[in-house]
């Protein structure tokens, strides 16, 4: 016999517009996948509710039965957001919707109903008590809460809409011969089923949390299906199908997983927690897919490969439906699946009498076999998931979005790392091996352009929440795999003629600067400064008369800053393109460096007095620290502030490391990004912690403890003056909800609207000499504080590997071995202090210790001191004979290390 589905012209069917009914069962493609909990079809419309808690709906909406805000598609299922009313902050228990109204019932006490209340089947209200059974019928509605049976609907059997039937107050009890009973409803009329057992009774608070368990993955169940492991290939029709059971979409979608809350809108919160109202355990899951792996038969891994690539099959039903968020899960597995994957080693003899050319063969055949057997080749899928993950990057469901926000938000510390590695290797790999074909590295990064976007998703999220090390992403070994000033070179020159027909390339690595470190980033920027300098230099022998040409300023140690004030305004950005040169009036020291250090060392100095002096900077003894005062002083004060951003591009520039105590709040300002509270913690360690202190107080006695208002008072030279945070801010006090704004709106007063005409000042004058950079804006903050004050990681070992010698001295000279024996026996701060004589800095630049490359030179006479020509960081040093006078000289010379012999 036949049997047919008739569906009237309502689109409850959820399939197409054009099909009115279906003889046989059909997928609903546009929630293929999704993890369902609860199905309830009504008169004229459809309401599904997965197992986290989404509600979906499709079918008739005339009488807004959905309770939404808009009308969706009739005809396609479509998600109800958690802004809608029907989306409970407790979650949604249960749906039961009659032909034109809804109930839903949440996890609570709480019940609400939409749609048409022409027959009162909705009733005044069903918050009166805790309802634990509901039904409805096509017109009316029957509920049963606090033991009692009531019904909403009609009084009369008429049911035609044109009939006005006046609205119940109330609704009205039924009274039954039996306390136990279950209840349904359908169409016009109401049945009750009395019980005997009250084990037997519905209680959709008890009931739905059972209903609504689909088969999922558990260490339990997986045990009971290896029971079933075929020995090797082979696996009869009922087994297979046994395990198909296991791939399926919903099934990973519904595993792993414990609801937290309602609704499904992302949320930045700490690691660990719920981003899309669940949380995901990624650890049992790749436990899980690990013991699948483990299983012998060829057979099930196949299996588990088919339903990879069913995953990642743009025909699929999963990737052509609604692509919900609570579809993403299934696909954040996929590269734990990819590198979890078994490697089984082969192996084959060579007889040792072969002939020759047979022998060659053989051992080819076995270096091939040799190779790690794998049912999933890692480099390829894992390209193959990147593909899949941008080819859908531009769709308005967010779907790629998702996906990467639980890989990076929900796999472990160890997850996380492994994947950031993975496919860096995948990157090193392919790149290595078009260049060894001889193929263009354009070819090769067009390759693997997805890994590399994967991999900047990945470390666009690092940058706020700081899971991992940014260091994790960095690739060392792109500075031996390409030629880094030629690939800058043609980066930048298509950044500058973006339409030029001769740039063919696509795809450049300059676009992804998370992958080099500070050290090739310092490559880059020193070839665009050597492009430009030539650049700059050229233009100026053709342009200017011969005493223009070059950027020469002629100083005065007694009154050096007021001699760079005067000439600075001097020259212009184009100026600043050229090679600076200082000479010191009055002195015979041809500048090759060091004398610009020197001048840059004592400049820097003076400046910050002056601007600490007439309150343009202010210094914070605890930190010692400075930071832009909130007094911002004259326009024309204000003007030195524009002269110290232009010291410190010019710093940069001229590869030369400068102190600028400034907290890294400054660096991320020049680099257009975000302060937050940690910044004030390095800058006012007191202040900062004590705002740490409110934002980590959760107690709702917040207001009284801490006692503020969205008024705080700040010192402006030596008066106390009151601010307020936002509007009205003395009469608004701090609580418990708004501390999370109060302390934003703080740290944003420091660091920004505070001081927004002083910084403004600096960074003008910086951005005189960068105006034009590319590469500068490949730093992160951390990479330029480097870049301008240098850091301390000192390798003090690294040091002495690296150093040269000359004249009579050699690495085994006695007075070498001397000089290192009393090097190495120096506390931290003489070491600091000899670097600083020597190199004209104490600090290390970006590149490392490696970019300090020191010489010592013999020189006959012991009776001198050692001499540093800090331009070439070079130690002239006598033969001395003895260890005791060669420390007493090299200490008396450090404590003079102002001044240089040669410069």
């Amino acid at each position: 016999m036949e049997v047919c589905i008739v569906v009237v012209p309502i689109r409850q069917l959820g399939i197409s517009e054009s099909i009115r009914y279906s003889t046989i069962f059909m997928e609903i493609v546009a929630i293929s996948g999704l993890p369902w909990g609860f199905i309830a079809a009504g008169g004229n419309q459809t309401f599904g509710l997965t197992i986290h808690n989404s509600v979906f709906g499709w079918g008739d909406q005339s009488k807004n039965q959905s309770g939404m805000t808009y009308n969706f598609e009739e005809e396609i299922p479509t998600s109800i957001g958690p802004s809608e009313a029907v989306v409970f902050d407790d979650g949604t228990l249960y749906i039961a919707p009659g032909k034109w109204h809804t109930v839903f019932i949440g996890k609570g006490e709480s019940a609400r109903v939409y749609g048409s209340n022409r027959f009162n089947q909705i009733g005044p209200s069903f918050n009166e008590g805790l309802v634990t059974q509901i039904a409805t019928g096509d017109y009316h509605t029957v509920m049963v809460g606090n033991g009692n049976l009531y019904v909403y609907g009609p009084e009369t059997n008429e049911t035609e809409e044109d009939i006005d039937i006046p609205n119940q107050p109330a609704p009205i009890p039924i009274t039954l011969p039996v306390s136990m009973y279950n209840v349904f409803a359908s169409g016009n009329g109401t049945f009750v089923v009395p019980l005997t057992d009250a084990a037997t009774q519905n209680n959709i608070r008890h009931d739905m949390a059972k209903r609504r368990q689909m088969f999922k993955l558990t260490n339990e169940s997986l045990t009971s299906f290896l029971r079933l492991q075929p020995d090797d290939e082979f696996m009869d029709a009922g087994l297979e199908k046994r395990w198909l059971r296991l791939f399926q979409v919903s099934i990973w979608n519904a595993s792993f997983s414990s609801c937290q809350k309602s609704g499904l809108a992302a949320a930045a919160t700490p690691l660990g927690e719920s981003y899309f109202g669940y949380k995901i355990d990624f650890v049992m899951a790749e436990t899980f897919i690990q013991k699948i792996w483990s299983c012998r038969a060829r057979k099930l891994h196949a299996i588990f490969v088919s339903y990879l690539d069913s995953l990642m099959d743009a025909n699929s039903s999963v990737q052509c439906g609604a692509r919900h968020e609570e579809i993403c899960p299934a696909f954040s597995y996929i590269p734990l699946i990819i590198f979890n994957s078994p490697k089984i080693n082969v192996n084959v003899d060579v007889a040792v009498d072969t002939p020759p050319l047979q022998n060659a063969f053989v051992r080819f055949l076995r270096d091939f076999l040799l190779q790690s057997y794998s049912p999933v080749n890692e480099p390829k899928y894992l390209k193959k998931f990147a593909a899949f993950l941008f080819k859908n990057e531009n769709l308005k469901d967010n779907f790629t979005t998702n996906i990467i926000t639980l890989i990076y938000h929900g796999y472990s510390f160890d997850q996380l790392q492994r994947l950031v590695t993975a496919y860096k290797k995948v990157v090193v790999s392919t790149i290595t091996v078009f260049r060894d074909e001889g193929s263009s590295l354009d070819a090769a990064l067009v390759a693997i352009q997805d890994c590399l976007k994967f991999l900047n998703s990945l470390a666009v999220r690092n940058k706020q929440y700081k899971r991992i090390s940014r260091h994790c992403f960095i690739i060392p070994q792109l500075q031996n795999l390409i030629d880094l000033n030629a690939e800058f070179s043609e980066w930048m020159q298509n950044k500058t003629f973006p339409i030029a027909p001769a740039s063919s390339r696509q795809v450049y690595l300059c676009d992804f600067p998370f992958i080099f470190d500070g050290s090739a980033k310092a490559i880059l920027l020193r070839c665009e400064q050597k492009l430009q300098m030539i650049g700059a230099s050229i233009l100026s022998r053709i342009i200017e008369p011969p005493e223009l040409q070059g950027f020469v300023l002629v100083v005065h140690r007694e009154r050096l800053l007021e001699d760079v004030l005067r000439q600075i305004f001097l020259f212009g950005p184009f100026d600043f393109k050229k090679p600076l040169r200082i000479h010191f009036a009055g002195e015979e020291g041809q500048d090759a460096g060091g004398v610009r250090k020197e001048f840059f060392l004592l400049l820097i100095r003076e400046l910050l007095d002056f601007c600490a002096d007439r309150g343009l900077l202010k210094l914070n003894d605890e930190s010692h620290l400075v930071w832009f005062n909130e007094y911002n002083g004259s326009a024309e004060e204000v003007k030195f502030l524009m002269v110290f951003g232009v010291l410190a591009g010019l710093a940069i520039y001229n590869n030369t490391i400068i102190k600028l105590p400034f907290p890294a709040a400054l660096y991320k300002k020049l680099l257009g990004e975000s302060s937050d509270i940690e910044d004030l913690v390095e800058l006012s360690p007191t202040e900062g912690n004590s705002l740490k202190q409110v934002l980590e107080y959760k107690n709702p006695d917040l207001e009284q403890v801490f006692s503020l208002t969205f008024e705080i008072s700040k010192d402006e030279l030596g008066v106390a003056k009151n601010k307020q945070l936002k509007p009205n801010g003395k009469n608004i006090p701090v609580t418990l909800e708004n501390s999370q704004e109060f302390v934003e709106l703080y740290v944003d007063n420091v660091f920004n609207k505070s001081v927004e005409t002083a910084f403004t000042a600096f960074k003008n004058g910086f951005e005189l000499v960068f105006n034009e950079s590319f590469a500068i804006k490949l730093f992160d903050c951390e990479e330029l504080k480097e870049i301008i004050i240098g850091n301390e990681d000192y390798d003090w070992g690294r040091l002495e590997v690296d150093c040269v010698y000359k004249g009579e001295f050699h690495k085994g000279h006695q007075t070498i071995c001397f000089f290192w024996e009393i090097f190495h026996e120096l506390d931290l701060e003489l070491k600091k202090q000899f670097l600083l004589f020597l190199t004209g800095s104490d600090r290390v630049p970006i590149s490392g210790m490696s970019g300090i490359k020191i010489c010592i030179q013999s020189l006959p006479d012991e009776s001198y001191f050692p001499v540093a020509h800090t331009c070439f960081n070079l130690l002239d040093m006598p033969i001395y004979q003895s260890k005791e006078i060669l420390k007493q000289k090299l200490l008396t010379a450090i404590e003079h290390k102002e001044g240089f012999y040669i410069a």
